[in-house]
């Protein structure tokens, strides 16, 4: 769940979590390290602010001048049963779905790393794009385009016939909201310029 990006003389990783199924957000990581080919050896990124949580699935873009990281969440583990059908003589349900999935706090915030003063930014929020996780980056040799991604919903778990149904009763359902818009991020001024109706 870390990111990695190449920055024309070294490789630098950023976040993920620290074990394999987080249960909080003290297991995700809001750190990294950057490496040099040339000489064969890591150095750490600076701290980060404590405002600024450990992610998984967040944009990351090398620019011409530093990184930016932007957006994406922390998931946990749900699960539980949903009873589809129940018996109100023998009161036990005779059909239901067990359920497992990952939930996904979703961030609108990010971060900038400076190469020259090795020292990180906080993003200015004006104009930025609405919180989601997975959106598309690229820096355009100005600006950093983010676009499109998601923003969690619980998804719906629900029943259906089983007549209708060919995998029986129960029905689980994606209900997060799927974005076609964005913004591009000059980090020179630290601003934000929105973009509509992406395809």
């Amino acid at each position: 769940n870390h990111k990695a990006v190449w920055t024309g003389s070294e490789v630098v990783i950023f976040g993920g979590s620290s074990v394999e199924s987080p249960v909080s957000g003290t297991d995700y990581l809001n750190t990294g390290g950057r490496y040099s080919p040339t000489v064969n050896q890591w150095a750490p990124l600076p701290a980060i602010l404590t405002s600024f949580p450990g992610r998984k699935k967040f944009a990351m873009v090398a620019t011409s001048n530093g990184i930016l990281i932007w957006g994406g969440c922390q998931g946990y583990p749900i699960s539980g049963y949903k009873c589809c059908s129940f018996n109100p003589i023998t009161f036990e349900c005779t059909s239901g779905i067990g359920y497992s999935y990952d939930s996904c706090i979703t961030f609108n915030d990010g971060i900038f790393y400076n190469n020259a003063t090795n020292n990180w930014t906080l993003v200015s929020p004006t104009n930025a794009p609405s919180a989601r996780y997975h959106p598309a980056a690229i820096f355009d040799g100005t600006n950093v385009v983010i676009a499109g991604g998601a923003y969690y919903r619980q998804p719906f778990i629900g029943c259906v016939s089983c007549i209708t149904s060919p995998f029986g009763c129960p029905k689980f359902i994606n209900n997060d909201t799927v974005y076609n818009n964005g913004a591009k991020y000059d980090p020179a001024t630290n601003s934000w310029t929105p973009i509509n109706n992406a395809p």
